[in-house]
């Protein structure tokens, strides 16, 4: 079957160490020593391990800062992108540059999904000049609305 492991403070530790550094949890349980992911998640949804479950959860808020200076990293990571072919020109290799894309692109999604407050798109609601245009709200019961004006007689 899988690795049993009984809960300890240090390995509660060790995993959320993981997910704050910006690991996935199924990452964190290749390595060795580690738990099997479904273990994990069985110790969150235990109600004596709410210590456990609250640090995790702050974990994986702190995730998302990590991974906004990961894409920073990638982003600026260009050591890669090029070759020298076998006649010695320098060449692209577009396919580590689209990985690349592909990293920067999935955790900026992640975090706007995660982390909308922080890292999601922001609706601009002003208009180029900036002014503020007045609403005018009339209460007035349908009746009253229909009634033609009275008008002085002359």
């Amino acid at each position: 079957m899988g690795r049993h492991t009984v809960f300890t403070k240090a390995m509660g530790d060790r995993i959320c160490q993981g997910i704050r550094a910006g690991k996935s949890l199924s990452k964190i349980c290749q390595e060795e020593g580690m738990p099997e992911k479904s273990q994990v998640l069985r110790w969150r949804g235990m109600p004596s391990l709410q210590k456990f479950r609250n640090q995790y959860d702050l974990a994986v808020q702190d995730r998302t800062d990590a991974w906004a200076e990961q894409v920073i990293d990638i982003a600026d990571d260009g050591e890669n992108d090029t070759y020298i072919d076998g006649n010695g020109n320098v060449k692209t290799d577009f396919d580590v540059v689209q990985r690349s894309k592909l990293r920067v692109d999935t955790r900026l999604k992640l975090m706007s999904k995660l982390a909308p407050r922080k890292y999601g798109d922001r609706l601009d609601i002003t208009s180029d000049d900036e002014q503020i245009v007045p609403l005018m709200v009339f209460n007035m019961r349908p009746a009253e609305a229909k009634k033609p004006k009275k008008t002085k007689k002359e």
